[in-house]
């Protein structure tokens, strides 16, 4: 029997979401949701007969009757911890999590409250994107807890922004595309990567060069949003100043004793660190590339890392 396909499939993003006029932006949780046939009054309503309570410090046996838009506005609109067990159903479905993660990128890269029209966005667009050619297939995945680059949740892959799209050729995952999301529509496109340096056939199917591709790919998914790209150089530099940090960990964990774990970890390190050193001017070139197509202006700094804002994408 193969093995399952990594990541989360976009089948798991069913619901649709909607949007609110530019008032209720930070506030759906008062605009009516469609099919919540419960008022955003008589909610109230509800929280007061609960002991006064605030609507967002509800019990999920209360509110978790209502949609998934609806919670999910609530959250959206909270400015802190929901109840503890509305918490939990954030941390551990896999469709309320996408959603919190959406939500954790925005406030990372912007330090700002997501508003609900940038979540509904990200969200069409993480449903949408395909590559729209034979054998090729699309799962998603994300980064674990609230980090904003690291492991992933589905799959043995490290990811460069919180969220991505794992691209499987014949059912085999062959590409790594990983971004965030900043306030004010803007998509940072993080890591275009190929699992495996050599062997690649695959490319061959591709009507363009790969990153070409794939920035064509996101216009389409997501339309309203404007694309940056990556510096290919604090890219690098983030990930050699990782690796360096891990290395210097486990070394230091292991002076004193021998322990197996530690030792393998800090080769698994090194290395890292000598594959960066030496593919460093390939990377940089990689997406200075796509980076000569970025408007005119200077770059804008998140994280540490520049952004060059791509072409507009399409009305």
């Amino acid at each position: 029997m193969p093995d399952p396909v990594p990541g989360l499939s976009q089948s798991a993003l069913g619901a649709n979401i909607n949007f609110v006029p530019v008032p209720f932006n930070r506030t759906a949780d008062q605009y009516p949701t469609p099919g919540d046939r419960i008022s955003p009054d008589r909610w109230l309503m509800i929280a007061q007969k609960c002991g006064g309570k605030s609507l967002h410090r509800l019990p999920l046996r209360i509110v978790g009757r209502t949609s998934f838009e609806r919670l999910c506005r609530v959250k959206a609109s909270s400015s802190y911890m929901m109840a503890p067990d509305v918490e939990r159903l954030f941390e551990r479905s896999p469709s309320h999590r996408l959603i919190a993660k959406i939500m954790n990128s925005i406030w990372r890269c912007s330090y700002r409250y997501p508003s609900w029209n940038d979540i509904v966005h990200t969200w069409n667009g993480l449903r949408s994107f395909s590559m729209g050619l034979r054998d090729f297939t699309v799962t998603i995945d994300h980064t674990t807890s609230s980090n904003p680059h690291g492991w992933a949740t589905y799959s043995d892959t490290y990811l460069d922004g919180s969220l991505a799209f794992l691209i499987h050729y014949k059912d085999q995952h062959v590409l790594t595309v990983s971004f965030s999301i900043a306030s004010g529509r803007r998509l940072l496109l993080r890591q275009v990567q190929a699992c495996s340096p050599s062997g690649n056939r695959w490319l061959y199917k591709l009507p363009c060069h790969h990153m070409d591709f794939i920035i064509q790919r996101m216009r389409e998914a997501f339309p309203k949003m404007a694309l940056h790209i990556v510096s290919g150089e604090d890219l690098v530099n983030r990930s050699l100043a990782n690796y360096q940090c891990s290395l210097d960990k486990e070394t230091k964990a292991n002076r004193g004793h021998y322990r197996e774990e530690s030792f393998a970890a800090m080769i698994r390190a090194a290395e890292k660190i000598r594959t960066l050193h030496r593919d460093k001017s390939r990377i940089v070139r990689f997406y200075g590339e796509a980076a000569k197509n970025a408007s005119s202006g200077r770059p804008v700094k998140i994280q540490g890392l520049r952004h060059y804002r791509l072409e507009l994408s399409s009305p």
